[in-house]
């Protein structure tokens, strides 16, 4: 299932529309791969992300965390934090920020910074993800996620920094923490998949067998 929704003054238009229309582009787009347990309207660990022009070209990354950081625990070093407002000019507003990265088997942030994303969107895009949750009882997916394009031009991220053992310092020692981009966007597409699938280089090859739906939004 693929859904349109175009934002207007009145409700929104949603009709079939393809899914390579909704996630290839020739513009520059931030790509991001993201999950969670509340839900597809809540908060979410981002998986995947990076800079790319189209969901079949591989994604470039501008810094990455240190390998050997990553591999130790279950750490969430890049979190998506979506809000939703009855009026939004654009089709989404984006902050990136520094925040803490997470352990997940701790249940603690750490002393050593990653990123998070908060993406505002119409109330109406919440409804139509929720309706997906539901949809999804029993489940088709395991576990689905939603991957993200963004359109934007390139922009600097700050290096990763903190304690040289993450484990042993205070999260609030990183203090002030910096948001380093900010956005909008009057396309952008949200489409539901499941769990990769292969490791091919790009998102088309690894989830493009698992898409569910596709939210496109577009400004009025």
């Amino acid at each position: 299932m693929v859904l349109f929704a175009r934002f207007r003054a009145r409700p929104p238009v949603i009709e079939d529309q393809d899914v390579e229309a909704a996630l290839a582009t020739t513009r520059l787009s931030l790509f991001l791969v993201a999950g969670g347990h509340r839900g597809l309207s809540d908060a979410h660990s981002i998986f995947e992300w990076g800079f790319a022009t189209d969901w079949t070209a591989p994604l470039a990354r501008p810094v990455e965390q240190p390998a050997d950081l990553m591999a130790k625990g279950s750490i969430s070093a890049a979190s998506l934090r979506l809000r939703y407002a009855s009026t939004v000019l654009p089709a989404a507003r984006a902050t990136l920020s520094e925040a803490p990265i997470y352990d997940a088997y701790l249940r603690s942030s750490l002393q050593w910074t990653g990123i998070e994303l908060a993406l505002t969107l119409h109330e109406r895009v919440r409804t139509i993800l929720d309706d997906l949750n539901r949809r999804n009882e029993p489940p088709s997916l395991d576990h689905p996620l939603l991957l993200i394009r963004l359109p934007t031009e390139p922009f600097d991220f700050p290096q990763p920094r903190g304690n040289a053992d993450p484990w042993s310092g205070r999260p609030e020692d990183l203090a002030p923490l910096l948001s380093f981009a900010r956005f909008d966007c009057n396309d952008i597409a949200l489409a539901v998949v499941g769990l990769s699938e292969g490791n091919g280089p790009s998102l088309a090859e690894r989830y493009g067998r698992k898409v569910q739906a596709v939210i496109r939004v577009c400004a009025g």
